[in-house]
């Protein structure tokens, strides 16, 4: 599933172990809960 312009974005994990996200449109850069970063990625693998 492809999510729409306005909500890409990207995840990862820092070495020192934070959650990252990135807005693709924005480019803005955020640090979130690990429960939040969860979430997004159950989100990702949803059919469409």
């Amino acid at each position: 599933m492809k999510t729409p312009i306005e909500f890409d974005y990207d995840l990862w994990t820092t070495e020192d172990g934070k959650c990252m996200v990135r807005v693709k449109l924005t480019g803005e850069v955020t640090e979130v809960a690990r429960d939040v970063m969860k979430l997004l990625r159950a989100t990702c693998l949803l059919p469409p």
